[in-house]
């Protein structure tokens, strides 16, 4: 239904569907509720990675962990980039528990006082959009993780 970062209107989801397009509003909102619905799997695994990182002891190993584990994520699902750069406050949740690994990782001197889980969300974004502009996306995405955290890193 939707392909690489492709959201179907809510016309050709009807049509695909073969409802009414009037059922298609009664389930989404607007296209921001389409698209954070067809990505929910996704999404959680990205909660998974979450609660995982929250829950690792060795802090740069959760932060690691965290963020190699959400630039994989949206480079093979950028739809679920795009939830994620868009998103407000239905992710607030997710959010706070990637606030509270910077926060760790902040306090125990292993990233830089200034990185923040803004800072976190747009490079995780940014990379899943470098790594798409190049020919080999996966292998890309790697070495920019290793870059962007060797510039993190205290």
């Amino acid at each position: 239904m939707a392909k690489d970062g492709e959201v179907p209107s809510f016309n050709e989801l009807a049509k695909k569907a073969e409802v009414g397009v009037g059922t298609v509003y009664r389930h989404f909102a607007d296209q921001q509720a389409l698209l954070a619905g067809l990505v929910e799997e996704q999404l959680e695994d990205f909660r998974a990675f979450i609660e995982h990182a929250v829950a690792n002891e060795d802090v740069d190993a959760a932060l690691e962990e965290l963020f190699r584990g959400a630039v994989e994520l949206v480079v093979h699902r950028p739809l679920v980039a795009r939830v994620l750069a868009g998103s407000k406050d239905e992710f607030r949740a997710m959010e706070t528990k990637v606030e509270a690994v910077v926060t760790r990782a902040k306090k125990a001197k292993v990233i830089r006082p200034d990185v923040g889980v803004g800072d976190f969300k747009r490079l995780v974004c940014g990379i899943e959009l470098a790594a798409r502009v190049g020919p080999q996306p996966r292998e890309a995405a790697q070495r920019y993780v290793e870059i962007v955290l060797a510039g993190i890193r205290l």
